[in-house]
């Protein structure tokens, strides 16, 4: 993600990453952010720089990003399926191979899942 960037967290709010914002700049925003929503997304951003920074190593880097994208589009729904959810963290997990960063970064993302 680069600055600027618009994003949607897991409740489905937008809001924006400003570069240089000053002291004083106002920026509208969704309502405010649910700590757990941004911990996951935290959580979800951590994993797709793992499996960017291992995608070498990875046998399937390119099927696990998909996979990502896939998890986090779920998560982005106001009711996400969580069956498919289940699906994908264990395909991620299974596809994270001996990869310790990578799995942990699955694992992180799973734990704050109900």
């Amino acid at each position: 993600m680069q600055h600027g960037d618009h994003i949607s967290n897991v409740t489905g709010h937008v809001f924006s990453r400003v570069e240089k914002a000053e002291a004083g700049d106002y920026y509208a925003a969704g309502p405010p952010q649910d700590p757990r929503a941004l911990e996951l997304q935290s959580r979800m951003e951590e994993l797709e720089r793992q499996i960017a920074q291992y995608a070498v190593t990875l046998p399937n880097a390119g099927q696990l990003r998909e996979l990502t994208e896939a998890l986090n589009a779920q998560l982005q729904q106001g009711r996400p399926n969580r069956t498919i959810v289940r699906s994908l963290l264990d395909s991620l997990t299974a596809g994270a191979g001996g990869v310790a960063a990578v799995l942990s970064a699955v694992n992180g993302v799973a734990a704050l899942i109900p």
